[in-house]
């Protein structure tokens, strides 16, 4: 909702005495103070007795995504469109990175949470909403995104490693997933090897019915015939 008369305004409170103005595109966003300072020992800082330099009741945030603002704010207020709508995953990522930077994980926790809980098949996303998780401190989420990555993901790790997730995870927990996929793979491999090994205990009898050859299993020690 835009305020009257100001063009490009994001009403976030409608009686807001502090107006964000947000990234390269300077989106305006109108907040309590109260709400943030109360929110974030950061912004508490940057709000102090001081703030309002020369009366203005504005403080400029250049490197931030507006968008990825907005929706934090929206949470911060309790102005969140119910049912909650589901996020892309980079928009996620860009939130969970200004959340770790104003440390608003705990005031964002149970929005995060929602967030967090979507489910994709895409590997990209995968990637982006781990990292947002990561950022997030939400260990439950981030075993839940990482299993999906280890079970139903068969390249290299690295390739999921853009330029934005790089900032923020390392190859350490890269390598921690390598290791975890070659791990499961190490353990099924010993499964099937037992398989095959007590599979010779057994005789194997092709039989060929209705086109399809099936195989009937008679251990060595039994009667012919006499099926287990």
């Amino acid at each position: 909702m835009a305020e009257p008369g100001v063009e490009g305004m994001r009403e976030i409170c409608k009686h807001g005495d502090l107006v964000l103005v947000v990234g390269p595109e300077k989106l305006k966003l109108q907040v309590l103070s109260g709400v943030l300072r109360n929110s974030s020992r950061v912004f508490d800082a940057m709000l102090g007795p001081n703030w309002k330099e020369g009366g203005a009741a504005k403080v400029g945030l250049p490197e931030d995504n507006g968008i990825a603002m907005r929706h934090i704010c929206l949470a911060l207020h309790c102005r969140l469109p119910i049912p909650l709508e589901t996020l892309d995953s980079n928009t996620l990522l860009k939130i969970a990175a200004l959340s770790d930077k104003y440390f608003l994980n705990e005031a964002l926790f149970y929005a995060a949470k929602f967030w967090l809980e979507q489910s994709t098949s895409d590997p990209h996303a995968l990637m982006e909403l781990t990292t947002a998780a990561y950022l997030f401190r939400n260990a439950n989420a981030f075993k839940t995104l990482t299993k999906e990555l280890v079970l139903n993901y068969s390249y290299p790790y690295l390739g999921l490693l853009t330029t934005e997730i790089s900032q923020w995870l390392d190859l350490t927990v890269l390598s921690h997933l390598e290791f975890a996929r070659a791990h499961l793979h190490l353990c099924i491999s010993d499964v099937l090897l037992q398989e095959f090994q007590d599979a010779e205990d057994y005789d194997h009898s092709g039989e060929t019915w209705m086109g399809t050859t099936t195989v009937n299993f008679r251990r060595k020690d039994t009667k012919e015939g006499a099926f287990v």
